[in-house]
């Protein structure tokens, strides 16, 4: 049995960059209620699989990438006890600007099952004000566009305190594209490293 909530919100903003924010998981403080952090465990780039881990309430949690659309869907699924929870983040552009849909999805096996309805409404009154958020969030947000990075993890931070993308970064922010000019020569460009 499963049960959950779906909410939608559009945002001002193309596509590119309303992904951009969304996967720079630094930002998830800002716009997911009761998350202090979310960051990936080890290195290398997101993929389905990779695995993060995030503080909320005070303790500490993991959550992993469980279904993966660059630049249209990103789904993070975390268990906790007989608990699993998919939030599925899905993005389409609409005229000028995004249209964003969280579908959360809760599941309970054995003796959780029993306060199953509980949980789902807990989840609906913390998080369905998740996309909400992340519109007034981005009002703020100045997107510099995918840029390379000698440091894939971000020392050489932008004057607006975001880190240049990696070249991974680049083709999921804009994956219409095929080659990514660079006006570095071949030996000189930076090699594939981890997103964010």
């Amino acid at each position: 049995m499963s049960k959950g909530f779906s909410t939608r919100e559009r945002i001002d903003r193309p596509p590119e960059e309303v992904w951009a924010y969304l996967t720079d998981f630094r930002n998830a403080k800002d716009w997911m209620k009761g998350i202090e952090d979310l960051a990936p465990l080890g290195k290398g780039p997101i993929e389905i699989g990779t695995r993060l881990s995030f503080k909320a309430r005070g303790k500490e949690r993991e959550t992993r990438v469980t279904a993966l659309e660059p630049g249209r869907q990103i789904a993070l699924t975390s268990t906790q006890g007989g608990v699993t929870a998919t939030y599925t983040y899905a993005l389409a552009p609409d005229g000028d600007g995004t249209e964003v849909t969280l579908e959360a999805v809760c599941r309970a096996t054995g003796a959780w099952r029993l306060l199953h309805p509980v949980i789902a409404m807990a989840m609906k009154q913390s998080d369905s004000s998740q996309l909400a958020n992340l519109r007034s969030a981005m009002r703020d947000y100045t997107y510099e566009g995918p840029t390379f990075s000698p440091d894939p993890l971000g020392a050489d931070r932008h004057s607006a305190g975001r880190r240049p993308l990696s070249n991974r970064a680049i083709s999921l922010c804009a994956p219409h594209q095929s080659r990514i000019a660079s006006p570095l020569s071949r030996a000189e460009r930076v090699p594939k490293v981890s997103l964010l």
